[in-house]
């Protein structure tokens, strides 16, 4: 009797590996998408620049995998009152204290003008609650020589909640 119970168990075993096999790589990728240190709400503020003579602030949902070090981040535009709900997708990586990032603009308040990259270093005094950085964008000084950069550098900064 004891011999049938272990194939039954092998057999019923089988099956089930069977079964779950199509759902291996979507629980691996869901675990694995887990537990990044920058995962979660953050807080974002864009100091002035000469195009917005104010500051801006953001919140993030960020996704960050632990392993690969990828960062998929929502933004959603809360002050100033005018561009509230305006949003973008950011897109990028952390390696060791920086982040790179590509963000473009998304939604019903598109802005074509509203892209860029972003790049963040880890404020050490905050254990890494805080991140500052620049992001760099078109300029809007459109009286420039053909050629030359119209780049606006403008500074960031990330806060997490």
């Amino acid at each position: 009797m004891t011999w049938l119970i272990q194939v039954g168990l092998v057999v019923t075993g089988g099956l089930l590996g069977v079964l779950l096999s199509p759902t291996e790589d979507t629980c691996k990728s869901w675990i694995l998408s887990r537990g990044g240190e920058l995962t979660g709400p953050w807080r974002e503020e864009l100091h002035p620049a000469y195009h917005k003579r104010f500051s801006r602030i953001d919140h993030l949902n960020v996704r960050h995998r632990r392993f690969s070090g990828h960062i998929s981040v929502q933004v959603t535009r809360v002050e100033p009152a005018d561009e509230l709900g305006r949003r973008w997708r950011m897109s990028g990586y952390m390696r060791g204290d920086e982040v790179f990032l590509v963000f473009w603009p998304v939604g019903k308040e598109y802005d074509g003008s509203s892209y860029g990259v972003m790049v963040l270093h880890r404020d050490t005094v905050s254990v890494g609650k805080r991140w500052n950085g620049v992001y760099i964008r078109p300029g809007t000084d459109l009286g420039r020589y053909p050629g030359t950069s119209n780049l606006e550098r403008i500074g960031v900064t990330w806060t997490k909640l």
